[in-house]
């Protein structure tokens, strides 16, 4: 089976964030979940689910169908979810501190335990160990998630400043430029956009990341709004993303990892265009617009004020991330109680069944998306 070749074979976001209100989830990988397919992993750490989801995405890759790689926020470079759009299918691992339970057991998702290829018996032995690594853990966790709460309450008390001395007509005169540039020859349509929600940014012990890189490439209308916190930049991006909803056009909502209420970038496909809060190094932009240049000139008696609380907010946001280092680490040591422990030719025949069943799902997929064209077809 091929699928036809797309723009962006390879994109990748993350699972969830860990961010001031703890770790956060979104979950939101279809908007129709139509002829849909969730595959649930569920194991222990070092059981395998990492591996499982790389060796089924390169498989769907040698299909020809493009994928998004999920990762993890504890580390970058292991992955928690793979999602094939074309095909609507998922397999997503749900353990740790993202567990979640099937919303559609049976029609929809589907668990795939790897529990059953470990030795209970085995693994029990070290039951004392296990949970005094796991309270240890969570006890690192709870105190990275309270410096960036800190770090969150320090960045407002910056927001509030900028707020005060924002001139929001000309925010709002930038928004009617670019809702002008970006909507005209799209009218108003009688159905409202679907909508999608994720991060592409995260931060992880390793320091902050983003995969923005992923979907803009030369093609792409590369927007970029700057500005200080308070100064408008997620409540454009939100206006934005609503009017190009009510043409019709589906958005993605890329939030904010600090604090998951905002926005840090708007992804518009169907005209290929992104809005960013970030300047993505090595793309060129299509519009550049600095919200710091409608602050009134009473903002510069605050400055010594808002220097310091940057000042803090560095501290909150890097002890947070060493503290998330020490998470990782004490995380880790769980996976030398269940690997010695594992059956893993019984799990890499798991992963072989599951990939064929994800390609059976994709011809029927097909020959379902077939009929419902034909279907609308009859009707017009």
């Amino acid at each position: 089976m091929t699928a036809p070749q797309k723009k962006h074979l390879v994109r990748k976001s993350f699972f969830g964030c860990n961010s001031a209100h703890g770790f956060h989830c979104f979950f939101d990988f279809f908007h129709d979940l139509t002829d849909a397919r969730i595959s649930i992993i569920k194991g222990g750490p070092g059981t395998g689910k990492s591996t499982f989801l790389t060796q089924i995405a390169d498989e769907m890759l040698n299909q020809g169908f493009s994928v998004e790689l999920q990762h993890c926020s504890l580390d970058a470079k292991s992955l928690d979810a793979i999602i094939v759009p074309e095909i609507k299918a998922v397999v997503t691992a749900a353990t740790g501190h993202h567990v979640f339970d099937p919303r559609h057991p049976g029609a929809v998702d589907e668990i795939i335990n790897l529990g059953r290829y470990w030795d209970e018996a085995g693994i029990r032995r070290h039951s004392a160990e296990i949970q005094a690594i796991t309270a240890e853990s969570d006890r690192h966790f709870g105190r990275a998630y309270r410096f960036l709460a800190a770090a969150h309450l320090i960045r407002k008390n910056k927001a509030d400043l900028s707020t005060e001395h924002q001139d929001f007509s000309k925010v709002n005169a930038l928004y009617e430029a670019l809702c002008a540039d970006l909507f005209t020859g799209h009218p108003l349509a009688d159905t409202i956009g679907p909508e999608r929600h994720l991060f592409m940014n995260s931060i992880t012990p390793q320091g902050k990341a983003s995969f923005m890189g992923t979907v803009v490439d030369a093609a792409t209308r590369l927007f970029v709004i700057h500005g200080a916190p308070g100064t408008g930049k997620s409540t454009l991006l939100t206006r934005i993303a609503a009017k190009a909803k009510t043409r019709g056009l589906k958005v993605e909502y890329c939030h904010h990892p600090l604090d998951h209420h905002r926005l840090s970038h708007v992804i518009i496909p169907a005209i290929d265009v992104v809005i960013s809060t970030d300047a993505l190094t090595g793309h060129p932009r299509e519009q550049e617009h600095d919200l710091n240049a409608f602050l009134t000139s009473g903002i510069a008696t605050k400055q010594m004020e808002m220097k310091g609380d940057d000042t803090r907010y560095t501290s909150m946001i890097d002890a947070a991330m060493e503290t998330l280092i020490h998470a990782k680490e004490t995380h880790g040591k769980l996976e030398q109680y269940y690997i010695p422990h594992m059956n893993f030719e019984k799990v890499d025949q798991c992963m072989a069944d599951t990939t064929e069943q994800v390609l059976r799902h994709a011809e029927r997929h097909h020959a379902f998306t077939r009929r419902s064209s034909k279907v609308k077809e009859l009707c017009l």
